[in-house]
């Protein structure tokens, strides 16, 4: 590998006769800061070291290279194929066709794509050998018909700020920040497989379609005040510890799926939802509602929330909205009972709402459980009944033949089972007058008969929610 200092790579601009300057196999060191007029020529740079200070590509006259634009077949681009860079780098005031990297290894502080007109911007590792990259910087980039394409990457810090393209691929990378600010995507913008690490952000920005499908969310990816005009997909997001999705002030004007996604924290605020939303078979440890305005319908079939007793009232009922609408009654019912649930631990609950409360919850789980309400009618009786016999054990003055004494022989198990039944399912006293003998034996009489014709009522009412 042959080394070249800067005065070395000065004098090999200036004696190139060519528009296309490939430098390969070479060890470049940047003595001082290189200021390099691109002109009309191209740059490509091949299994090279680039090291030492900072290395600037510009374009002087712009004007002269757009007029000459339309007659040149392929008009400039820079590549750095094999290459590994740790000397700053700034791509800046040019019109160019392509910006490649590809297999490079990029440990400077600074790599920047600035100020300029870029018709495609390709920087693609392997599945094998991804690129590693510190540190780049996406800025000010406009041109028609431009696509970026960023895909098998392991890079630290990737800032995307004040800039348009019609198509974004940025798939199969490992993130650890992302920021994407004041940006403009035309046509689609996708997002697949990629995994990030830590806090990210996209705000300001509208994007048509959105396609983000198998990507891993790491600790926050926020978007705040982001238009998507056309359908976005977050679909099948791997389960993690804390892979988390907030939305801040956005608008979506076609449909939204989350289907068969799993995360740590959804978080949805101030947000518009224009179309049809699915939440389908959707797994959340935590999810967060609030402010948000569904012009169609949501659906949340299946949709399960891990850590039940950290989300907030407001949030079951706007779920419970949605799946009312939906006329998804069972899945209704489940998030019934998870916002009594959450009712119940309000301490500025008033005593008597309280006292309903958890009746509902014993007696048939808030609607959910016709099992429950069975037992709970079955218990009472029970219990009323033996107070029944309990009360007339010390009463002299009864007709009511029954009562627990251990000293006498005990009715057979036939007769006391058919008077269990009678108390319980009768209510014509005048059938059964040795209830009036006494005014404590009619007091109990109708205290349980009142909570066992409840708990009837109440099975009844869980059984229905399998009905339309």
């Amino acid at each position: 590998m042959k080394k070249i200092d800067t005065h070395t790579l000065c004098d090999i601009l200036e004696k190139a006769q060519s528009r296309i300057i490939n430098i390969t196999d070479s060890d470049i060191i940047i003595d001082e800061l290189l200021n390099i007029d691109m002109g009309i020529r191209s740059f490509y740079f091949k299994n090279c070291q680039i090291s030492g200070h900072r290395l600037d590509f510009f374009i002087e006259n712009e004007t002269e290279i757009t007029n000459l634009a339309g007659s040149i077949k392929s008009f400039q681009s820079i590549s750095f194929e094999d290459c590994k860079i740790s000397a700053d780098i700034f791509i800046k005031d040019c019109i160019l066709n392509s910006i490649s990297l590809h297999d490079v290894e990029i440990t400077s502080n600074y790599f920047h794509i600035t100020t300029a007109t870029v018709k495609n911007i390709s920087i693609k590792g392997k599945s094998d050998y991804p690129n590693i990259i510190n540190s780049l910087i996406i800025n000010n980039i406009t041109c028609e018909n431009s696509r970026l394409y960023f895909s098998l990457n392991n890079i630290s810090y990737l800032n995307i700020k004040d800039s348009s393209f019609d198509k974004v691929f940025i798939n199969g990378n490992q993130i650890e920040r992302l920021f994407i600010d004041n940006f403009n995507c035309l046509i689609s913008f996708e997002f697949w497989k990629n995994k990030l690490n830590e806090v990210s952000k996209i705000e300001k920005a509208t994007i048509n379609e959105f396609i983000g499908r198998n990507s891993i969310y790491g600790s926050e990816l926020k978007f705040e005040q982001v238009i998507f005009k056309d359908v976005c997909r977050l679909e099948q997001i791997p389960k993690t510890n804390n892979s988390t999705l907030i939305f801040k002030e956005c608008s979506f004007e076609k449909s939204i799926y989350f289907d068969n996604s799993s995360l740590y924290l959804l978080s949805i605020n101030a947000t518009f939802f224009k179309d049809i939303v699915s939440f389908n078979s959707m797994k959340v440890d935590r999810i967060v509602l609030k402010s948000v305005h569904f012009d169609k319908v949501a659906f949340f079939n299946d949709f399960k929330i891990l850590s039940e007793n950290l989300t907030d009232v407001g949030t079951i009922r706007i779920i419970k909205n949605q799946l009312y609408k939906t006329e998804n009654k069972i899945d209704y019912l489940k998030y019934n009972v998870i916002e009594q649930n959450l009712l119940l631990k309000d301490k500025s609950l008033n005593i008597n709402d309280k006292i309903l409360l958890k009746l509902n919850k014993w007696s048939n789980n808030f609607g959910s459980s016709w099992v429950r309400a069975l037992w709970f009618t079955i218990i009472v009786s029970l219990i009323g009944f033996f107070a029944l016999l309990l009360v007339n054990t010390f009463l002299n003055d009864s007709d009511y033949k029954y009562e627990i004494n251990y000293n006498s022989k005990w009715s057979s198990l036939q007769e006391i089972l058919k008077e269990w039944l009678r108390f319980t399912f009768s209510f014509d006293l005048r059938s059964y007058h040795s209830y009036e003998s006494n005014g404590f034996l009619l007091f109990v009489f109708f205290f349980f008969k009142i909570f066992i014709g409840y708990g009837v009522y109440q099975t009844i009412a869980a059984f229905r929610k399998h009905s339309k």
